[in-house]
């Protein structure tokens, strides 16, 4: 349980300020070109992801080999650029309208200690005596 409870405290509070600025659309504003359309099949359902290039409004630097977060297959063709923010995640950019992915973000850091103070009531709080 204590290696759970560290797990989900490493991936939540690692990606909670970039969920936070996704959520709240702060960030670098810019430009993604979609480039190419990553699709995984699962049965009866597919997840698709548009990757290409990330360009800031406000600097010649490119990043490429991002991919936009909420892109599906029809979203968008290869060669069409949209208005996009860099929140400092890395390999990932976001569509300026945010992002509702600091829910679960959010939900990983409140398991990880609610799993925590499970342990410390277990193995730190005396048993009591009838």
């Amino acid at each position: 349980m204590l290696a759970v409870a560290c797990l989900c405290l490493y991936v939540g509070l690692n990606n909670l300020g970039p969920a936070l600025r996704a959520a709240t659309a702060s960030g670098v504003a810019g430009t993604f070109t979609a480039e190419r359309l990553d699709c995984v099949r699962h049965p009866g359902h597919e997840t698709c992801t548009w990757s290409g290039r990330f360009r800031a409004v406000d600097g010649p630097a490119e990043r490429p080999g991002v991919a936009l977060y909420g892109s599906g297959r029809g979203a968008l063709r290869a060669g069409q650029s949209v208005p996009a923010l860099d929140v400092g995640n890395a390999g990932r950019v976001y569509r300026p309208q945010g992002s509702r992915e600091w829910i679960f973000t959010l939900a990983l850091v409140v398991a990880g200690y609610g799993l925590l103070v499970q342990l410390a009531r277990r193995h730190l709080v005396p048993p009591r005596t009838v």
